[in-house]
């Protein structure tokens, strides 16, 4: 949810950049984010916590099968964690997209280049969380509808367990995904690791080597 208000202001700065200045403020920004952090924390604890919490061992342990409560949990987790924000994501990132567009201020370069960091963004968590959350979505609701519920999460336990791990991933994507298209970035790194600047010096050695050859050997 904390990815779809980062959408949604990146939409009106863009989209309505004028009229929503007022709303676009710091004050604003922060209410909006502990609200949403709030709101998590409750929604999880008021699933989670009479589903998976052993009170003789005072753990969190995930059931198997799972109650059916716990399993209308992760339903309604799968619609508003991954269904919702892929929706607001498609959604402001495609009007950006027509407004970027239609902006005679930019250049072809500085267009591609922001459309290109919010298709990235939006494939990254797609693929990232795509496969956990629909898997895990067949899986909660095939457990309600069938007979024998403990044939059904043998089967699907890896699948649904390698998918968990799929979504640790995105922790690593994002820093290199900044990277590799923030130039900010990139200087950022360079200045931080000598071996990069080391690199980048020797290839303008080398560019500067062979420009200054083809330069004498055009004299010549």
């Amino acid at each position: 949810m904390f990815l779809c208000l980062i959408a949604m202001d990146r939409y009106l700065a863009i989209v309505y950049p004028l009229s929503s200045r007022s709303v676009r403020s710091v004050r604003v920004a922060a209410v909006l984010g502990v609200a949403v952090w709030i709101l998590t924390f409750l929604f999880c604890l008021s699933g989670l916590l009479p589903s998976v919490f052993d009170s003789d061992r005072l753990l969190c342990l995930e059931k198997y099968p799972v109650s059916p409560r716990y399993a209308h949990f992760k339903i309604i987790t799968m619609v508003l964690g991954f269904l919702l924000p892929c929706a607001i994501l498609g959604y402001t990132s495609a009007h950006i997209g027509v407004t970027l567009h239609q902006s005679p201020s930019l250049s072809n370069h500085e267009r591609n280049k922001i459309v290109g960091i919010l298709v990235v963004i939006t494939v990254n968590f797609i693929v990232v969380f795509g496969p956990y959350h629909l898997v895990g979505g067949y899986r909660f609701v095939s457990l309600l509808l069938t007979d024998e519920p403990c044939g059904f999460e043998q089967s699907i336990f890896l699948v649904y367990r390698l998918c968990y791990g799929l979504t640790s991933l995105n922790t690593l994507l994002d820093p290199l995904f900044y990277i590799f298209l923030c130039p900010d970035a990139r200087l950022e790194l360079q200045r931080s690791l000598p071996c990069l600047r080391t690199g980048q010096n020797n290839r303008k050695n080398t560019t500067t080597s062979c420009r200054y050859q083809l330069d004498t050997d055009r004299d010549n």
